[in-house]
């Protein structure tokens, strides 16, 4: 009885100094922890949360406007003309508005764009955002559709990547969904306080953090570097077709002219010592695209430079794209789209 007390004492002074901390932080306009942005949804997993916050990038502190639709990047008002789908790399949070890719592309084409990608999202997550949009908005004219060949695979599997995301299973009638497990009411409010909250950024900050992962492909990923599939592979393989062909029969079912886009993180293939030549005829194949119309974004010319390549495409921060890698980006999808 003694230690359910002193256990119920501490749990409420614990509480008591988090919100005392969290209000001088506040008050002082500390930013919160970048996971504050998000929150969980019972179909995709997670996704933005609307609200408008300032959290910590690297050194940087950066505004992020979420509006209604759960959406940061987004170009016109009206029916969406472009709808994009991607992961962190094209998600543009660690910019100005003005800077991701959304806006861009629709202020150069001058079409209405809506960029739906987030940090963390595989082919799964990025199909359910795709049909949510079209249940609850307009078809758009053209859909573009960036592949991560350094996680998306990976980000599939609730095998590899866990329960917190949903995946796809092949049934008679195509496919079904098998929806992510989230924390109950308990388990969201411990997240709330360790991770979104200004004290947990405090704290994190205190760390010294290493600004470039060395090696980041996870051992599941590399399945598809291989030049054989192992039977271990078939999970992530299933999941790619699926979800490749669901996207295919929409963008058919809606006459919508789409583009598929591969971004190819050569430091880690350079580190990992894998050949992500081998990766891209495999995704061809899983995907059923032509492998001249899976277009390399950031692809090189030369040799791999090390020190060019972190200046010009990677963030160090965040592994996602620069500034200028996303300009260059905008400007293949906007010559690709002409010859659509």
């Amino acid at each position: 009885m003694k230690l359910f007390k002193t256990l119920i004492i501490f749990i409420l002074g614990l509480n008591i100094l988090i919100f005392l901390t969290e209000s001088i932080l506040c008050n002082f306009n500390y930013p919160s922890s970048h996971l504050s942005i998000y929150k969980f949804d019972e179909n995709i997993g997670y996704k933005y949360s609307q609200g408008l916050y300032c959290i910590d990038i690297g050194p940087k502190h950066v505004k992020i406007d979420v509006d209604e639709d759960d959406i940061i990047d987004r170009y016109g008002e009206g029916p969406a003309e472009i709808i994009i789908l991607g992961d962190g790399v094209i998600a543009g949070l660690e910019y100005e508005p003005e800077k991701r890719l959304g806006h861009i592309i629709g202020s150069t084409s001058n079409k209405t764009t809506v960029n739906l990608s987030v940090p963390g999202y595989g082919t799964v997550q990025q199909l359910i955002a795709f049909e949510t949009w079209l249940k609850h908005h307009n078809v758009p004219k053209y859909l573009v559709i960036l592949h991560n060949l350094t996680n998306d695979y990976y980000d599939n599997v609730q095998n590899w990547e866990g329960n917190r995301v949903p995946t796809v299973k092949e049934t008679n009638n195509g496919y079904d969904y098998i929806l992510p497990r989230n924390p109950n009411y308990f388990g969201r409010t411990i997240r709330y306080l360790f991770w979104s909250s200004r004290s947990y950024n405090l704290l994190f900050k205190a760390k010294p953090v290493p600004q470039i992962a060395t090696s980041i492909i996870p051992k599941e990923q590399r399945y598809v570097y291989n030049e054989k599939f192992e039977k271990c592979a078939e999970n992530g393989n299933s999941v790619l077709r699926i979800t490749s062909k669901a996207i295919k029969k929409l963008a058919l079912k809606y006459n919508i002219k789409i583009m598929w886009l591969i971004w190819r993180d050569y430091e880690a293939e350079y580190l990992s010592e894998l050949n992500g030549d081998i990766a891209l005829q495999n995704i061809s194949k899983l995907t059923g695209i032509n492998l001249n119309d899976l277009i390399v974004v950031n692809s090189i010319e030369k040799d791999f430079d090390q020190k060019k390549w972190r200046t010009d495409w990677i963030n160090s921060f965040s592994r996602h794209a620069t500034e200028e890698g996303l300009e260059k980006i905008s400007i293949i999808i906007s010559n690709r789209m002409k010859s659509l």
